[in-house]
């Protein structure tokens, strides 16, 4: 019978504190709406369709390799409810594939509410074998202003931790140049400047979190 009392006094305390946490506007699992998905570190990705090529020439051999764009996707989550461990949560990438080589980028956003969403930054290389990857976590990241075509473009470096590695990206444009870690510099050939991909250019995907 104790045992009883107990535990009707414990759901009726749970019941009043729904109660009292509902008359001051505190709701538990509300269905929270997530802001339009917008493109933000994709704006430095490399422009275009499906199939575009690009090519990076090495300064020291003035070997070139090209890429083919092969894909680019967007997901997108809606919604969620709160108190579930869910948030907003909206990724990006891009592959660029040239015989054994590859370029992926990758964009990750998550956000509770109404705070400031996280970015998540990543460029992966897969050259002549070996796997080179840059990320805003591994990396300092530097905003600024290029020259290029007579133009003045924003500019994105890459300075990897630990090395002398690193990658520089142009709004519109994509990669500019890379460093490895071993000192070899590729630029980019022919860099132009093209009108920026909207969201319905990639495959875009919705996604749910329960």
């Amino acid at each position: 019978m104790v045992i009883s009392k107990l535990k009707f006094h414990l759901i009726l305390s749970s019941l009043l504190g729904v109660v009292f946490l509902g008359s001051c506007g505190i709701l538990f699992f509300r269905k929270v709406e997530c802001r339009a998905p917008e493109l933000t570190s994709e704006l430095f990705w490399f422009q275009g369709n499906n199939e575009s090529s690009f090519s990076l020439i090495s300064e020291t051999t003035g070997e070139e390799k090209l890429y083919i764009l092969k894909d680019k996707w967007y997901s997108h989550r809606e919604q969620y409810f709160s108190d579930s461990g869910c948030d907003c949560h909206d990724m990006s990438a891009q592959l660029l594939e040239g015989g054994r080589d590859s370029i992926w980028t990758v964009n990750e956003l998550r956000y509770v509410e109404r705070n400031k969403e996280v970015i998540t930054e990543s460029i992966t290389f897969v050259f002549d074998g070996d796997h080179y990857f840059f990320s805003s976590t591994n990396s300092k990241i530097t905003l600024t202003t290029e020259a290029l075509n007579d133009s003045e473009i924003e500019s994105k470096l890459f300075s990897r931790y630990g090395d002398d590695a690193e990658v520089k990206l142009g709004k519109g444009v994509g990669i500019l140049h890379v460093i490895f870690p071993n000192g070899e510099k590729w630029e980019r050939k022919n860099a132009v400047i093209k009108p920026i991909s909207g969201i319905e250019d990639y495959r875009f995907t919705l996604t749910t979190c329960d």
